[in-house]
């Protein structure tokens, strides 16, 4: 929707979205979010299963854990720039597409190397919604960003981290 305004004889155009489409929107990105933050440790307590299932040793095992956090730290920023550049949705899209590709990779796993691939590409989704669905560059308005981030800045879930 786009309404005119005229302050002081200067007419200017300002694009606003109805609500709906703004709370929808934000409560799909807050829950990517708290999806990837949660999927960071959820690991943690399937590592006996793990070392059974897939006949593992405990230190490979671990490296699912590793994996997904390394990678996951790199998108951060990387997901910020392209958020930037190639716009909020478009990278949004294709994190939420990768987090789940990988999620079904990591279900089908039949050894540990797979299941670690699997756990780098899931983070790759995993850890852009963060940066993508708010980038503070990108926001129109500070009250927006503020927002985004104090949401989605502490998750709740299994050891509950806090990152600022």
């Amino acid at each position: 929707m786009i309404e005119s305004r005229a302050s002081n004889g200067v007419a200017e155009a300002v694009v606003t979205r109805p609500p709906a489409t703004r709370h929808l929107f934000f409560a799909l990105a807050a829950f990517a979010v708290l999806m990837g933050s949660i999927d960071s440790t959820i690991v943690a307590v399937a590592i006996p299963h793990l070392t059974t299932a897939l006949d593992a040793p405990l230190i490979w095992v671990g490296w699912t854990l590793t994996a997904y956090q390394l990678v996951q730290v790199v998108m951060l920023p990387l997901a910020g720039k392209l958020s930037d550049s190639l716009g909020r949705r478009r990278v949004f899209m294709f994190c939420v597409a990768t987090f789940t590709l990988g999620s079904l990779l990591c279900g089908l796993a039949p050894s540990i190397g797979f299941l670690i691939g699997a756990r780098a590409l899931q983070a790759i989704g995993g850890g852009g919604p963060r940066r993508a669905a708010c980038s503070p560059a990108s926001c129109r308005s500070a009250g927006c960003s503020a927002r985004t981030w104090a949401a989605s800045s502490c998750s709740i879930g299994p050891g509950g981290t806090c990152s600022s």
